[in-house]
């Protein structure tokens, strides 16, 4: 199913992606409006929270191959204007918001600084990202490379780790996607090793799409990625701890809320049983 986009929003694209491969930059769409192509809509679950931002990460050796990149396109300038921080570029015709986020040669230790503001943000998890991205047609001869859900959910749970002070956001998306992940067609696969070894008595069928998310998001990742994301996921699976205060409705009455903790928590406790299940490590 091809993205409803406008003329002018496929152009942005068209032109932003030929930017970069004529400088021969890697583009990955990532963020909410990746999780719109990748999940909501090609399984037709209805958004929840809408945004005209594109954010995609881009892969480059050093900081003056991303400023190569960005003064490329606004090189264009009947196209694209800058925007009000450094990787931020607006397009002119569609009023689409591009975020462009660089990782690569310029990380340390999963994390960029940007020179301009001395800013400091998470990029862990954007090369698994990029090399388990899925590819879509989204107009005439253009084919956009974005996150696939397990890599968007890393994103989102990495994001939410780096920035749980400032926004609930990153967790809500997660949220989201652990409520409406499918299973149809994949139940036999919780018969089956590893995850035949996850299944126990505690288990219940509403958390099975919960376990096989857990179980791709470790397909679909490096073995560093797993081993920082899991603590990560232990934090959330305390009913009470800050992420999932932010997800439990404040109208709730107090016995609502508790059980409503309970459950958010435990679904987060499947999400790390599954994502264990395929290391099956003494040490994890």
């Amino acid at each position: 199913m091809k993205p409803p986009l406008s003329e002018t929003e496929i152009d942005c694209l068209q032109k932003l992606l030929y930017t970069a491969a004529n400088l021969g930059v890697p583009v990955v769409a990532v963020g909410a409006t990746a999780r719109w192509l990748a999940f909501n809509l090609p399984n037709n679950i209805p958004l929840f929270r809408t945004t005209k931002d594109w954010d995609f990460a881009v892969r480059v050796s050093n900081w003056t191959s991303f400023w190569e990149l960005r003064k490329a396109l606004l090189e264009q300038s009947n196209d694209f204007t800058a925007g009000t921080h450094g990787h931020q570029i607006q397009h002119r015709p569609s009023g689409m918001r591009i975020d462009l986020v660089p990782f690569g040669g310029l990380e340390n230790d999963g994390r960029i600084r940007w020179p301009d503001s001395a800013f400091e943000m998470t990029v862990f998890g954007f090369s698994d990202a990029m090399e388990t991205a899925i590819e879509l047609n989204i107009g005439p001869g253009v084919n956009l490379h974005v996150a696939s859900v397990p890599a968007l959910v890393v994103l989102k749970l990495f994001a939410f780790a780096d920035r749980k002070n400032r926004t609930s956001r990153d967790l809500s998306d997660v949220w989201h996607i652990i409520q409406n992940y499918s299973i149809e067609g994949r139940e036999s696969e919780l018969y089956d090793p590893p995850l035949s070894s996850v299944i126990d008595q505690e288990f219940d069928w509403d958390h099975a799409g919960t376990v096989l998310l857990g179980f791709d998001i470790a397909r679909a990742s490096q073995e560093k990625t797993v081993e920082r994301l899991i603590p990560v996921l232990q934090d959330l699976t305390d009913p009470f701890c800050q992420g999932i205060s932010a997800l439990v409705s404040p109208t709730r009455s107090a016995e609502d809320e508790g059980i409503e903790r309970l459950r958010i928590a435990d679904s987060f406790r499947w999400l790390l049983k599954g994502l264990r299940s395929s290391r099956l490590r003494p040490n994890y």
